[in-house]
């Protein structure tokens, strides 16, 4: 077991004859416990391990698995203590059992600080206690030692992690929460290495690791990537990917009176002024199966699209900018002429009286991130990406027939979507609108893709944020 709650050594040796005392008040030898460990098995252990245990036998009942208590208890008290602390402290300091895994197995549970926490490999671990709080997402993550366990045990694995740790200024914070929007956030990271995994006209690859930094995605304000020291003096400037779709959901949390809503849904206005005809087109859903869906679509000009999408305002951590540069660059090369304009028409929804507009709408559930630890909404449109991309040129996408006949080279396509956005507490929260809607209760969400031939080859670009002897990399 490891057990991490604090950095500092004097706090590690308290820690440790608490779980002393609470080891020796268990009773675990004695017959008195066995009512509650049966009751542990048949709730926690039993179940989990039947559907997680992959082909390894577990025990039947829990009588078969009690004689084994008694050895494991035997195993864990012998020596010194149940407890052993792993710090920079000198091993003289603590009167106690030498931790050496390949000396002989190690059955003890372990309370140290960032030694033990990231230090070197815990063989056997299946209990992990963890109640610290880092400003730092890349400490954060290799803290977390209840990943990548050998087949055999992972169905005994279990966390017990702080969900209102104290920080800063009276204010609790959830390492829960904080873990999952890290790993979501590498997710992401690696996917955009994927877009730029190739190489330009010269044969260079297009992003190499001192490029690497700057594309590092922070959705927590008060978790940085890394420490200071070791943040690049650089930022993108641009980032151009031709035939593939961007979802751009990062918006900032929408306030009391949803301004930010309204601004919005103004700024699209002249997209949905063009919009015309019905249409089916064609997507691949998760297994594999093509479907049809329908949306209204229409062409408009480049620059008219460029101006609204100019009008968003994003979460203060996340940057719009590359995209913008990638846009007007297109534009000025006489490569991107206009988009494809698809608002998709859900066949479950109801289309909605929009206050202060001429036409009903659909407005679509999506659900808006918790702000403290991921910003904006979740994806737009997903599946039905494919339609615009084949729209964009993009080699091997098929969103059928309309799709193929809108297609021109320098053409892009957008999908717009209207996702249901009321203040927090009304009536409509977290449910289906049911209008009439004021544009401040719904948010607008869009993706888009360049033309293919604009971009052919991914091309990302940066610039130092200062001059002078500390920029490390070159403006493009």
């Amino acid at each position: 077991m490891l057990v991490h709650q604090s950095v500092k050594q004097a706090e590690h040796a308290a820690l440790a004859d608490e779980f002393k005392r609470l080891w020796k008040s268990s009773g675990y030898s004695q017959p008195s416990a066995r009512p509650r460990l049966e009751n542990l098995w048949n709730t926690d252990f039993g179940p989990v391990s039947a559907v997680r245990a992959e082909g390894v036998e577990v025990p039947e009942s829990f009588d078969e698995l009690y004689p084994f208590v008694g050895v494991a208890h035997r195993k864990i008290s012998e020596g010194v203590s149940p407890v052993i602390i792993v710090n920079g402290a000198a091993e003289k300091d603590y009167a106690q059992d030498a931790l050496d895994f390949q000396e002989r197995p190690v059955w003890k549970i372990l309370v140290g600080g960032a030694k033990l926490s990231r230090g070197f490999t815990v063989e056997g671990l299946t209990t992990t206690y963890y109640t610290r709080r880092t400003p730092q997402a890349d400490t954060l993550m290799q803290m977390g030692r209840w990943f990548g366990f050998r087949p055999g045990y992972k169905d005994l694995v279990r966390l017990f992690i702080g969900r209102n740790v104290p920080g800063p200024a009276g204010k609790d914070f959830d390492m829960y929460k904080a873990f999952e929007s890290i790993v979501q956030d590498e997710e992401e990271f690696r996917s955009e290495l994927e877009r730029f995994a190739s190489v330009n006209t010269l044969g260079e690859p297009m992003v190499t690791p001192r490029d690497v930094p700057p594309m590092v995605f922070q959705s927590q304000p008060w978790l940085k990537p890394t420490a200071a020291n070791k943040m690049y003096n650089a930022e993108q400037a641009y980032r151009g990917v031709g035939g593939q779709a961007f979802s751009f959901t990062m918006q900032r949390p929408r306030g009391k009176d949803g301004v930010h809503n309204g601004t919005h849904f103004d700024a699209v206005k002249p997209l949905l002024r063009n919009l015309g005809a019905k249409d089916s087109f064609r997507l691949t859903n998760s297994l594999g199966i093509e479907q049809q869906f329908e949306a209204r679509h229409g062409i408009i000009s480049a620059s008219t699209v460029l101006a609204a999408v100019e009008k968003f305002v994003w979460d203060e951590n996340w940057d719009f900018e590359p995209h913008l540069a990638a846009m007007r660059t297109a534009i000025e090369n006489g490569l991107l002429e206009d988009f494809a304009i698809l608002l998709p028409q859900p066949k479950n929804r109801p289309q909605l009286e929009i206050v202060g507009w001429h036409e009903k709408l659909p407005i679509v559930n999506r659900r808006r991130r918790d702000r403290e630890y991921r910003s904006g909404f979740s994806g737009t449109a997903v599946r039905e990406r494919q339609a615009i991309e084949h729209i964009a040129g993009s080699p091997g996408k098929n969103g059928g027939p309309i799709a193929e006949s809108l297609y021109r080279k320098t053409r892009g396509g957008l999908i717009l979507l209207f996702a249901n956005d009321p203040k927090d507490g009304s009536r409509q929260f977290n449910r289906a609108q049911t209008g009439p809607v004021s544009p401040v209760d719904f948010a607008t969400l869009f993706s888009y893709a360049l033309p293919y031939a604009a971009e052919p080859t991914p091309k990302i670009g940066f610039r130092v944020k200062k001059s002078g002897a500390g920029a490390i990399v070159d403006a493009r």
